[in-house]
């Protein structure tokens, strides 16, 4: 190869790193903005319910039978 097609592929590389790190931004914006988006309101946690077990249910269940 010659200096000349090196350079040339060198700015074909920078170009693409370019384009790269813009799509990454945009990406990332958008990402963001939809997580702005959210309704707050939708977003909970699930609470947790204890289950009350007998004597013997819990027996059975230490002992994998159920």
């Amino acid at each position: 190869m010659t200096d000349q097609e090196v350079r040339k592929e060198l700015n074909l590389l920078k170009t693409e790193i370019v384009k790269s790190k813009k799509d990454i931004q945009v990406a990332k914006d958008s990402f963001i903005n939809e997580i702005k988006s959210f309704n707050k309101g939708n977003i909970s946690n699930t609470p947790f319910v204890e289950k009350k077990y007998t004597i013997w249910q819990r027996i059975r269940k230490v002992l994998g039978m159920s």
